[in-house]
């Protein structure tokens, strides 16, 4: 198989090594509180981005996006990596957001379809000039879920 210039090649484990029997089982996803969802998401939102190779959020990063403070962000993380059972070392925020995403817990959002002839370019009205947005406004593509919060794309578990 290739990617672009880049060859690989795929493995496993061979059929006839697996038993029938064993039952393969997906990790279940822990109970998670609604401000752990929005630590998550934020977290997760630049690895969910186009662009390849991104990092995850720092904790100043998430503590900004959520307008609480640092020192909470990384409460938060620290009950998260228990929760999903990331061990100490280096890269945690990245096992973690790796682990969040292969579980489907944070998905990217879907792209907002805006009419091509209401649609401003960058922000600017008629003859370029700049128009400030409502207070409270939102950036294109983001969406509110109810006052001033921005619609995650997680999937919660049910009860």
């Amino acid at each position: 198989m290739s990617f672009g210039t880049a060859r690989c090649r795929m493995g496993g484990i061979p059929r006839e090594e697996v038993d029938p029997d064993v039952e393969l089982r997906r990790a279940v996803a822990p109970e998670l509180t609604r401000r752990e969802v929005d630590v998550l998401t934020s977290l997760c939102r630049p690895a969910l981005s186009d662009e390849a190779f991104v990092a995850p959020a720092t904790a100043r990063q998430i503590a900004e996006e959520l307008v609480v403070t640092e020192a909470a962000v990384k409460q938060h993380l620290l009950r998260l990596y228990q929760k999903f059972r990331i061990p100490e070392g280096a890269n945690r925020r990245t096992r973690l957001a790796n682990e969040v995403i292969a579980m489907g817990l944070v998905r990217p959002l879907p792209p907002v379809h805006v009419p091509q002839q209401n649609r401003p370019v960058d922000g600017q009205g008629p003859g370029g000039v700049r128009r400030p947005g409502p207070p409270g406004a939102t950036a294109p593509g983001r969406h509110l879920t109810g006052p001033g919060r921005q619609a995650t794309g997680v999937g919660r578990r049910a009860s």
